[in-house]
């Protein structure tokens, strides 16, 4: 026998068309799984370690060109 009685068939050109089409649409729709199931998920129900905790003390200074920088103290009189 010969080596091409022996090789697989090779797929048709149609075959290859819709498989170069429907490969990137069954990628996209694997990656729009993730972050649908996470944009449906109620906020209040994943657990968060910082939850009541104090905000750490910090200050940043401010942007180039603006004046007021960022500090925890800011953050504490937002909060009440």
């Amino acid at each position: 026998m010969t080596e091409r009685a022996l090789a697989p068939p090779r797929p048709t050109t149609g075959a290859l068309r819709r498989l170069a089409f429907l490969l990137p649409v069954a990628i996209f729709g694997l990656v729009a799984v993730g972050p649908g199931i996470g944009l449906t998920r109620i906020p209040q129900d994943i657990p968060s370690a910082l939850v009541g905790e104090a905000v750490p003390e910090f200050s940043l200074p401010p942007v180039q060109g603006r004046t007021p920088g960022l500090a925890s103290s800011v953050i504490e009189r937002l909060r009440q």
